[in-house]
C-alpha cells in the first residue's frame, strides 16, 4: 500500500497531511488547513500568509 504526505511550505506553523490517494490527499490537505485556522481563532492569533511573488 502507497501513502502521500505533505507539508504547507512557507510559514513557520507545522501543517502536515497524508492520504492513500491523491483525492485522499487534497481532503487531508484541506481538513489540515481548516484545523491550522481554527486553532488560530481559538488561541487569538493572525494565521501566517504565504506570499508568492511573480519573477
Amino acid at each position: 500500500m502507497m501513502y502521500f504526505f505533505g507539508k504547507v511550505m512557507g510559514i513557520r506553523a507545522l501543517i502536515s497531511y497524508e492520504g492513500e490517494s491523491a483525492k485522499e490527499l487534497v481532503e487531508e490537505f484541506h481538513g489540515a488547513v481548516e484545523s491550522y485556522l481554527a486553532l488560530c481563532e481559538e488561541q487569538g492569533v493572525k494565521p501566517e500568509i504565504v506570499y508568492f511573488r511573480k519573477p
